[in-house]
């Protein structure tokens, strides 16, 4: 459902997390007899699992979503209940948060409502939204115990954010899994500030010859410089649900130097 990546020191260091959330008695072949949400650590090509969190066993949560990586710290949404599983980089647990409302006792996501979440290096805070109809970011000061801080409203609406990242210079990518064009799901693009629309990315679900109804769009992750044959910065998980196996696809998007820079 989410990733995020640290780059190590060299290029053959980096290292992915991915989250995911099963809700099959049968994972990978294995009975677990539970619905599933888990944090893995892979290698630099997403073969080779190096390490795992069972987030239902360690933070008693469920639905994990998309995932995030701020000072040597991993942030992983969870819907049930709203709360945020925080890890190390070797994936022990550090702590869970409950998001809380602002000093007027008010609050603007529902009980169930954190399919993801980013911090935004700019100032420190925590990002998240509702799924549907969602004009507004919300701003948690991680400092202030994850207290609901700030406001940001996005200049159109957006259903179905199932994903969430911010750029070193405060850019929010938002992942919209919107049906409305059943050919593709969309990457949008804000000014983290201001909220003003900047583009949008077209993200193609035929990915192979299955029905393409069944494929959503989940995390979105900025990471620079990730070597596939070309320098990568964006990437996105794409998920076929429709399997006996639940089948994902990672791609990796080239962004031209010039343009990275100003991200």
């Amino acid at each position: 459902r989410g990733l995020t990546a640290h780059s190590g020191s060299q290029p053959n260091e980096y290292r992915w997390f991915v989250t995911r959330h099963s809700d099959r008695a049968n994972v990978l072949g294995v009975s677990v007899g539970s619905d599933v949400d888990r944090i893995t650590k892979v290698d630099e090509h997403l073969t080779h699992e190096l390490n795992r969190n069972d987030l239902r066993k360690s933070f008693s949560m469920g639905q994990a979503g998309d995932c995030d990586l701020w000072g040597n710290r991993i942030y992983v949404a969870c819907q049930h209940p709203r709360k945020v599983a925080i890890l190390n980089r070797n994936l022990a647990k550090l702590n869970e948060a409950v998001l809380i409302a602002n000093d007027r006792g008010q609050f603007p996501l529902s009980q169930e409502a954190l399919s993801w979440c980013a911090v935004n290096p700019c100032d420190g805070m925590l990002y998240t939204s509702d799924v549907d109809n969602v004009t507004r970011v919300f701003g948690v000061d991680m400092k202030r115990g994850y207290r609901w801080t700030k406001t940001i409203t996005i200049d159109r609406k957006i259903n179905r954010v199932q994903g969430g990242a911010c750029t070193p210079n405060g850019l929010l990518a938002l992942a919209s899994d919107d049906r409305s064009d059943p050919a593709f799901a969309h990457i949008h693009f804000f000014n983290g500030h201001s909220g003003a629309h900047l583009c949008d990315l077209e993200v193609a679900r035929n990915w192979t010859n299955t029905i393409v109804s069944h494929q959503e769009i989940k995390g979105v992750c900025f990471a620079p410089d990730v070597f596939y044959g070309e320098p990568t910065a964006l990437h996105t998980i794409i998920t076929q649900s429709n399997v006996s196996n639940q089948q994902a696809w990672v791609k990796h998007w080239e962004i031209p130097a010039n343009q990275r820079e100003k991200m």
